[in-house]
């Protein structure tokens, strides 16, 4: 699916699409902090539509996607930080 022709707010599945980003954010954020890594917002929004599956054809797809990674990257964040906490610090990922 391209990104321009994802859910958009309002719609009856933006929830759900929301969230799955959310947890793609989650997933590359904790796999880089265990890789004592970062990336940037551009790399970021690339690394989700990737895992996402999601089509990045134009500027226009890629403007969208960031958007939104961009709006949403302080509760992946939030879910890494818990996360932690939850587990003495110590956790794995699900590849």
């Amino acid at each position: 699916m391209r990104v321009i022709d994802a859910p958009v707010f309002g719609d009856p599945t933006w929830n759900q699409y929301r969230s799955k980003v959310a947890d793609a954010i989650t997933d590359v954020e904790v796999e880089m902090q265990q890789r004592d890594s970062s990336l940037n917002t551009e790399g970021l929004t690339l690394e989700v539509g990737e895992r996402l599956e999601l089509e990045i054809l134009t500027q226009e797809d890629f403007d969208v996607l960031e958007a939104l990674v961009k709006s949403v990257r302080h509760i992946a964040r939030e879910a890494v930080r818990r996360t932690r906490e939850e587990h003495g610090g110590q956790f794995t990922l699900n590849f």
